[in-house]
């Protein structure tokens, strides 16, 4: 089942789902994972931070980490840029 979920309450889950993925998919392993946890934490507490999880018996499975903003080429508009996106177990 897919919720969402506040960054604060579930980076410690999502924090080894990231590192995985990159260990396992990253192309550029040349370019290292350093996840700005304190960026994150500020969008989220400004409601711009959507976390998308899935979870399996209470079990962190999957997660989306999408921006919802402003358009700049559309002024009044709201667009949603995907940052991040895991899936499996």
């Amino acid at each position: 089942m897919m919720q969402r979920e506040r960054w604060c309450d579930v980076e410690r889950e999502l924090l080894p789902l990231m590192q995985n993925a990159y260990d396992a998919l990253e192309p550029f392993q040349d370019v290292p994972l350093n996840i700005d946890c304190e960026r994150y934490t500020e969008l989220d507490d400004a409601d711009v931070l959507h976390v998308l999880t899935w979870r399996d018996g209470g079990v962190l499975v999957g997660q989306c980490l999408v921006l919802h903003t402003n358009c700049l080429r559309h002024k009044g508009q709201k667009v949603a840029q995907t940052d991040h996106i895991v899936t499996g177990k």
